[in-house]
């Protein structure tokens, strides 16, 4: 066996790792290479690759616990590829204790170590409080109503179906109204609401009476919520009870009623309806926030990913030069796939004590080279061009971690989105207030209706890329959860067949 052969044999395995096999550890470096002009690199690349092969093993098998709920699993010694989730193991650990606290009706637990996802669920259990004191108030109130009930007469009405025109109206009409009983009687079925609940009433009593003609009893008493106007042009939401009066051939030639204001049960409804609306997306929030760190890794081991069939490509062809070339690319590209790794990592780690936005002055154009660079293996793929447009020597102000993986997700977005042998264009401008950063590609496009759900995390889901590439959407959602600690925009053009245009505005 020689370099090259031995060389493809641990390439070979670190692509099985990469696919999520785990082979086994490699052999002692062959006899035949001890001499070689490599093989005491040849050796500690063994070496190396054992120890790797190990820890990703037992990290896997810890993670993978994890992930299933198994908040008990083991921790393995001495790997740091799991440090992070130590911590998070813990605090999920005390998360599910304080989760069977708040279950029993304990709302005074307050979550301060998991960030984003802390505010969320105290904003949960704040609201969980909140509905609980505005039933008990609701409760109180109900039996305060029910004593004024008792008290104070609703208005009572009767009107004739022939003309419409009422034939009693009880004096409480004033306090409800503001009308006398003079005035309100003077005012037809129709002027005494709105012009659409009043076609709505109509409709209702219309077909309630088709129904008692046809013989249903039921049909005889019924209720309508509607809105009905006063005297000072205010409208008000009221309840009425009618009852049809037949006569002796059982035709309808009344309706009586009773009315009450129900403004108040109204405007608890609608804050119950707000509270469950926000509710529902805070869960969203809480559901979709855990798988935002493995979606932002995803891309950049899909380009290790790539390199490393490619190497296989070249030394399979016997193309030594080009293999070893790429290998360097391979270990650059590592690098910085661990950078990211750290920094989401570390992300992570800040979310016990809030998101913490830490804006600084840096040149732009090496940080979107990075990106391109770690991105390298997708553009390859595809065959797409990546062109920069920005000054060497343009300043921006922002979180440089922030800003990288919003970098990151917008990059392969469009690459996502390109078509084989297109071309993606990254510009930034810059004027006295704030700087503009673009993504372009001339891909398939998005309609008007795509473009509005992009940045909500109530769907969090995207279309299929021009090779069938997967995503969540939860990377865009980042992309604005990030850009709104910047006090920025982020926003995008598109047409479909046309390509898409994201833009990112920074304040200075």
């Amino acid at each position: 066996m020689n370099d090259s052969e031995y060389l493809k044999h641990i390439t070979q395995s670190i692509n099985e790792l990469l696919l999520g096999n785990y082979p086994e550890k490699q052999k002692s470096l062959p006899p035949e290479l001890n001499g070689s002009e490599f093989g005491i690199e040849l050796r500690k690349l063994n070496q190396s690759v054992n120890i790797l092969f190990e820890k990703y093993r037992k990290a896997e098998q810890y993670i993978l616990n994890l992930s299933k709920g198994n908040l008990d699993a083991e921790i393995p010694k001495s790997n740091q590829l799991i440090s992070p989730f130590k911590e998070l193991q813990a605090n999920l650990r005390h998360l599910v204790w304080q989760t069977h606290r708040i279950a029993q009706g304990d709302y005074s637990q307050h979550i301060d170590f998991l960030g984003d996802f802390s505010s969320s669920y105290n904003n949960l259990i704040s609201s969980l409080r909140e509905k609980q004191e505005l039933e008990e108030a609701l409760s109180v109130n109900e039996e305060k109503y029910r004593m004024l009930a008792e008290n104070v007469s609703d208005v009572i009405w009767k009107y004739d179906l022939a003309s419409w025109h009422p034939t009693y109206i009880s004096p409480s009409v004033f306090k409800l109204r503001g009308y006398t009983v003079e005035e309100a009687m003077a005012q037809s079925f129709q002027d005494t609401y709105t012009p659409e609940a009043g076609k709505y009433i109509q409709s209702v009593l219309t077909e309630q009476i088709r129904l008692l003609k046809q013989g249903d009893e039921s049909a005889r008493t019924c209720t309508i919520e509607a809105q009905q106007t006063c005297r000072d042009n205010s409208i008000i939401w009221v309840e009425s009870v009618i009852n049809f009066i037949t006569d002796k051939k059982k035709k309808v030639v009344e309706i009586l009623g009773v009315t009450r204001n129900i403004d108040n049960r109204k405007e608890a409804e609608a804050e119950m309806q707000k509270y469950a609306r926000e509710l529902s997306e805070l869960n969203a929030t809480k559901d979709k926030f855990f798988s935002i760190i493995a979606h932002d890794l995803r891309n950049p081991f899909n380009a290790l990913l790539n390199i490393s069939e490619t190497i296989i490509e070249n030394i399979q062809s016997n193309n030594k030069e080009k293999a070893i070339m790429l290998a360097v690319h391979l270990k650059e590209s590592s690098q910085n796939t661990f950078e990211l790794l750290k920094n989401l990592l570390g992300w992570a780690m800040i979310q016990q004590g809030g998101v913490r936005c830490e804006p600084a002055n840096f040149i732009l154009r090496p940080v979107v080279e990075d990106e391109v660079f770690t991105l390298n293996g997708i553009s390859v793929q595809k065959k797409i061009r990546v062109t920069l447009e920005i000054r060497d020597n343009l300043e921006v102000k922002a979180d440089k971690n922030m800003l990288k993986t919003i970098l990151r997700n917008l990059i392969t977005n469009a690459l996502k989105y390109s078509n084989e042998g297109e071309t993606v264009n990254i510009s930034a401008t810059k004027n006295r207030e704030y700087t503009l950063i673009s993504v372009k590609d001339s891909g398939i496009g998005m309609s008007r209706e795509e473009v509005e759900q992009l940045f909500r995390i109530s769907t969090g889901s995207s279309k299929p890329g021009t090779r069938n590439e997967k995503g969540t959407g939860l990377g865009l959602i980042l992309c604005k959860e990030f850009t709104s600690l910047h006090s920025g925009e982020i926003w995008a053009e598109s047409e479909p067949g046309l390509g898409s245009t994201f833009f990112l505005k920074l304040p200075l």
